[in-house]
């Protein structure tokens, strides 16, 4: 099409159909990504969150790709906001920052009514204005402006985020502290030293996993100490050893061991590790150290939709329903 041979009016009514059109598809973009999510999709291309799969999968910049997560989820909470969506009362930026208000004062905001009375506030409204309204809100102000982390070379990047009197109470002590080993250390020195000692620390005490605790003879975790019934008369134990739990540990490297066959891609997250049974217990695998893997929570929760079905697992894993 050639704009430039349309009239001023016909331009502005095509234009506000595109814009209205556009409104359209990015409300069914929400309700595609809610229904990704809930069947645990994005894990089987390797990835172990919903937003990894729409910044690497989708293409979408990470702002974006935040944006229109955290908008889905809060739809999925509050559907009955779908339409102010739709007409561009309600932005995907407003969403966004609406999410992040309503998790800081989870303890304080529990009901949808009060979500939805400040969700009018915040319609036709600026991002500007929406900050606003909801610091004015907020328990923690400090808490709603996002961290940045912006990369400036190959090997730097800067990192940008409000700190509270407190940590800047601990980072002067540290400083004092440190005063005779490293009489010049700036902030940056400081930040360094805590986050590298701190990481050594933790590292050789024990795998940061999330040990099964209990799990009931469907297969589903519940409680601390689980004993699976069987056919005979002697239960079997789910407990798997602290050496079996080393072996497996240092077999799969602490990542996550999931790969996705079809493009040859390995998950490898750090993030929220558990051991995983290869044969579930409830089908009569054991704990033997070739019977368990290192999986990432998402891909864990794949298996578990694999073995006994979406609506099974939606029993136990509420934003599945």
């Amino acid at each position: 099409m050639n704009l430039r041979v349309l009239s001023d009016q016909s331009l502005l009514e095509n234009l506000d159909n595109l814009v209205r059109s556009e409104r359209e598809m990015t409300l069914k973009i929400l309700h595609h990504l809610q229904e990704v999510d809930r069947r645990h999709l994005y894990a089987k291309f390797s990835y172990s969150s919903l937003f990894e799969y729409a910044v690497k999968e989708l293409k979408y910049s990470e702002s974006a790709a935040q944006r229109r997560i955290s908008s889905m989820r809060l739809l999925r909470e509050i559907p009955q906001i779908e339409a102010k969506v739709e007409s561009g009362a309600l932005t995907l930026s407003a969403l966004s920052q609406a999410q992040s208000f309503f998790r800081q004062e989870k303890e304080k905001i529990k009901s949808v009514q009060e979500k939805v009375e400040i969700l009018q506030v915040l319609e036709h409204k600026t991002l500007q204005q929406v900050q606003k309204e909801l610091v004015i809100r907020s328990s923690n102000p400090a808490g709603l402006v996002p961290e940045r982390v912006r990369p400036v070379s190959c090997t730097h990047s800067e990192i940008k985020f409000l700190a509270e009197d407190g940590l800047l109470r601990d980072i002067a002590e540290l400083r004092n502290l440190l005063s005779h080993s490293k009489p010049n250390a700036g902030l940056k020195d400081l930040i360094v030293f805590a986050v590298s000692r701190t990481v050594k620390e933790l590292r050789p005490k024990a795998p940061r996993v999330k040990f099964s605790q209990t799990r009931r003879e469907d297969g589903f975790e519940k409680g601390r100490k689980v004993v699976d019934g069987d056919d005979s008369s002697q239960k079997r134990k789910r407990y798997i050893k602290r050496e079996i739990k080393r072996q497996v540990w240092q077999r799969d490297g602490g990542q996550c061991t999931f790969a996705d066959p079809t493009k040859n891609r390995r998950c490898c997250s750090k993030n929220k590790l558990e051991f995983d049974h290869i044969v579930p217990f409830a089908m009569g695998g054991d704990n033997a150290a070739e019977n368990i893997r290192l999986r990432c929570q998402a891909h864990n929760q794949l298996a578990a939709i694999q073995s006994y079905g979406l609506k099974k697992v939606a029993q136990y894993v509420p934003r599945i329903r």
